[in-house]
Protein backbone atom coordinates (compact mmCIF):
# COMPACT_ATOMS: atom_id res chain seq x y z
CA UNK A 1 0.00 0.00 0.00
CA UNK A 2 1.53 3.31 -1.04
CA UNK A 3 2.14 5.53 0.78
CA UNK A 4 3.05 3.01 3.42
CA UNK A 5 0.77 2.83 6.42
CA UNK A 6 -2.10 4.84 4.91
CA UNK A 7 -5.49 3.37 4.20
CA UNK A 8 -7.48 3.99 1.02
CA UNK A 9 -9.75 6.25 3.09
CA UNK A 10 -6.82 8.36 4.30
CA UNK A 11 -5.39 8.65 0.78
CA UNK A 12 -8.78 9.70 -0.61
CA UNK A 13 -9.26 12.28 2.15
CA UNK A 14 -5.80 13.70 1.47
CA UNK A 15 -6.49 13.83 -2.28
CA UNK A 16 -9.73 15.75 -1.64
CA UNK A 17 -7.85 18.14 0.69
CA UNK A 18 -5.14 18.68 -1.94
CA UNK A 19 -7.66 19.68 -4.64
CA UNK A 20 -8.52 23.35 -4.15
CA UNK A 21 -12.13 22.94 -5.28
CA UNK A 22 -12.89 20.15 -2.81
CA UNK A 23 -10.62 21.17 0.07
CA UNK A 24 -13.08 23.75 1.41
CA UNK A 25 -16.11 21.45 1.30
CA UNK A 26 -15.37 19.27 4.35
CA UNK A 27 -16.53 16.07 2.66
CA UNK A 28 -16.66 12.85 4.69
CA UNK A 29 -15.33 9.57 3.27
CA UNK A 30 -16.04 5.98 4.30
CA UNK A 31 -14.51 3.02 2.48
CA UNK A 32 -15.93 -0.50 2.68
CA UNK A 33 -15.17 -3.39 0.32
CA UNK A 34 -13.23 -1.08 -2.03
CA UNK A 35 -16.25 1.24 -2.41
CA UNK A 36 -15.87 4.80 -1.13
CA UNK A 37 -19.03 6.56 0.04
CA UNK A 38 -18.68 10.34 0.10
CA UNK A 39 -21.11 12.51 2.06
CA UNK A 40 -21.44 16.24 2.49
CA UNK A 41 -22.49 19.24 0.45
CA UNK A 42 -21.27 20.41 -2.95
CA UNK A 43 -22.16 23.62 -4.82
CA UNK A 44 -23.34 21.89 -8.03
CA UNK A 45 -23.72 18.52 -9.77
CA UNK A 46 -20.34 18.77 -11.55
CA UNK A 47 -18.56 18.38 -8.23
CA UNK A 48 -19.89 14.83 -8.03
CA UNK A 49 -17.94 14.00 -11.19
CA UNK A 50 -14.84 15.66 -9.74
CA UNK A 51 -15.12 13.61 -6.53
CA UNK A 52 -15.55 10.43 -8.60
CA UNK A 53 -12.48 11.28 -10.68
CA UNK A 54 -10.36 11.92 -7.60
CA UNK A 55 -11.48 8.65 -6.04
CA UNK A 56 -10.80 6.71 -9.23
CA UNK A 57 -7.11 7.55 -8.87
CA UNK A 58 -6.82 6.03 -5.40
CA UNK A 59 -5.35 2.55 -5.11
CA UNK A 60 -7.73 0.33 -3.16
CA UNK A 61 -10.89 2.11 -4.34
CA UNK A 62 -12.84 0.51 -7.18
CA UNK A 63 -16.05 2.55 -6.97
CA UNK A 64 -17.08 5.94 -5.60
CA UNK A 65 -20.64 6.37 -4.34
CA UNK A 66 -21.66 10.04 -4.42
CA UNK A 67 -25.39 9.44 -3.98
CA UNK A 68 -25.24 10.96 -0.48
CA UNK A 69 -23.69 14.22 -1.70
CA UNK A 70 -26.20 17.03 -1.39
CA UNK A 71 -26.16 19.82 -3.97
CA UNK A 72 -26.60 23.18 -2.26
CA UNK A 73 -26.51 26.01 -4.76
CA UNK A 74 -26.28 29.55 -3.45
CA UNK A 75 -25.17 32.80 -5.03
CA UNK A 76 -22.51 33.43 -2.36
CA UNK A 77 -21.23 29.87 -2.59
CA UNK A 78 -21.09 30.01 -6.37
CA UNK A 79 -19.18 33.32 -6.27
CA UNK A 80 -16.68 31.91 -3.76
CA UNK A 81 -16.17 28.75 -5.81
CA UNK A 82 -15.72 30.76 -9.02
CA UNK A 83 -13.13 32.97 -7.30
CA UNK A 84 -11.32 29.89 -5.97
CA UNK A 85 -11.32 28.32 -9.42
CA UNK A 86 -9.91 31.53 -10.88
CA UNK A 87 -7.17 31.56 -8.25
CA UNK A 88 -8.51 34.65 -6.55
CA UNK A 89 -9.64 35.22 -3.02
CA UNK A 90 -13.33 36.03 -2.58
CA UNK A 91 -13.85 39.49 -1.11
CA UNK A 92 -16.01 39.61 2.03
CA UNK A 93 -19.32 41.45 1.76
Amino acid sequence: MWPFGKSAKQRFEEALADQRLTAVLGLQVEVKDKTAKVTGEVPNERYKDLVRAIGAGINGINDVDVSALKVVESAAGADAMAATAAGEQAAPD
